[in-house]
């Protein structure tokens, strides 16, 4: 009797043994799996620090140029892509609206052939190129706004084209010039990322001012406004740098 009783307490012993290594194998399992997934998404985020730079946004210069490009871009894009609609509702007939832009057009390519000989003989700061274009692009377009006379509309057209060649030329150097070369692909990936948020968020809202108003002169007013972002912070982070 006690010989059976010895047996099946060695029996029941040995299925508490198989049962406990059973849910230790099952817990070191479920822990590998865990350390696997924690590594797993520890190597992605690695990757996606490595495609695009995310430290360089601990740059305070860097993501200056970048709000300040971001809004300059959105505002020259959306501008050109309504100015026909502008046109339009000052009366001027499909001839003069196309003269317009064709005018636009050939300022934009005469003004990249003479920004390229200029900087071929004088060394052009790219920084203060994009300024200064920005600075005229925003006086010029209100002075746009003010008139109706086809002459004037055809002449300041050409010279927006010609300061819209200006900026397109210098945005990418703008992060080229300030970022080492291997860090440039992420860090113009990120400032191509925050445009595509600026041109995603504001847009609708130029839609909006619009629809609204029923009148395309406000919504140009607020796209000549997205220029202040870069004409304000870049003068404060120069007099911040320079004290």
């Amino acid at each position: 009797m006690c010989f059976f009783l010895f047996a099946a307490d060695l029996e029941n012993g040995g299925r508490h043994e198989n049962e406990d290594l059973l849910n230790s194998n099952v817990e070191n399992n479920n822990k590998a799996d865990q350390n696997g997934n924690k590594s797993l998404v520890n190597k992605v985020r690695q990757k996606l620090m490595e495609i695009f730079n995310f430290r360089i946004l601990k740059d305070a210069v860097y993501c200056n140029i970048c709000l300040g490009q971001s809004f300059v871009n959105f505002s020259d894009l959306t501008f050109f892509v309504l100015q026909p609609m502008l046109l339009f509702q000052y009366g001027y007939d499909r001839t003069q609206v196309a003269m317009c832009i064709s005018i636009c057009a050939a300022a934009d390519v005469g003004g990249r052939f003479a920004l390229a000989i200029i900087s071929s003989i004088f060394h052009i700061n790219t920084r203060l190129l994009f300024y200064l274009a920005t600075l005229l692009t925003f006086l010029i377009r209100l002075v746009m706004l003010q008139i109706t006379s086809i002459v004037w509309m055809a002449t300041v057209t050409g010279v927006l084209g010609i300061l819209r060649a200006w900026l397109h030329v210098a945005s990418p150097l703008l992060i080229a010039n300030h970022v080492p070369h291997e860090d440039f692909p992420g860090a113009y990936a990120l400032s191509m990322l925050a445009a595509g948020t600026v041109n995603l968020t504001f847009s609708p809202l130029i839609g909006l001012l619009k629809d609204v108003y029923q009148d395309y002169v406000p919504a140009f007013y607020a796209l000549t406004l997205c220029c202040i972002p870069c004409l304000l912070f870049w003068p404060i982070e120069y007099l911040i740098k320079i004290k």
